[in-house]
Parts: structure tokens; sequence; C-alpha cells
């Protein structure tokens, strides 16, 4: 009684291609030529630096948004609050305190 037991054997799932791989193999016989590159480069730079303002702007906003989000909390403690119809609910991540918008309630299950 030591027979071998039979074990179903899957065959390996294949990896997901990524979008860069496709994009890369449709486009790998695709002649470039110089000057398409400097344009190219140039939008790219100039896009990169838009960016970066945007960047900034958003860092900035954040920065805004903690200082208000105190000032609600110390002014209305740890309830929600309720602008133009939409929940609001303070919370908190590592350092950063904010304001996270609610789902509307027919979209919620409650348990």
């Amino acid at each position: 009684m030591t027979d071998q037991v039979q074990t179903a054997t899957e065959a390996p799932k294949a990896q997901k291609v990524s979008a860069l791989a496709k994009f890369v193999e449709a486009n790998k016989n695709k002649k470039v030529n110089e000057t398409d590159k400097k344009t190219v480069g140039a939008k790219f730079k100039k896009l990169m630096g838009e960016r970066e303002k945007l960047v900034q702007a958003l860092a900035k906003f954040d920065a805004d948004a903690q200082k208000t989000a105190e000032e609600m909390i110390a002014c209305y403690g740890t309830t929600h609050i309720v602008v133009d119809g939409v929940r609001y609910v303070p919370t908190s991540r590592n350092e950063r305190i904010f304001y996270k918008k609610m789902s509307e309630e027919d979209n919620t299950v409650e348990l």
C-alpha cells in the first residue's frame, strides 16, 4: 500500500502583459528621425515642468486643507460635516489630518 497519490497539476498561469510591453512590441519597427526626437523631447520637458508646478500647487493645497481641517476639528470636534448634501468625516493618516468625503448612504451596506 505504498502507491503514489496522483495530484492534479496546473499549468503555470501566464503573467499579464503590461501596457508598456504591449506598446513597445507594437512599435518596435517604427522608424524615428532626429526631428521627431527633438520635438517629443521638448514636449516632454515642457510637460514635466508643468507637472512640477501642479505638484507644488497640490502640496500648498494639502497644507491649507490640513490647517483648515485642524481648525474645523477644534471648532466642531469629530462630528461629521455636511456641505451641499455631501458628508465629510474627519480622519487622519500618519501625521496628516483631513476630511474624507463619504459615499452616498444608498451605496453603503449596513451590517
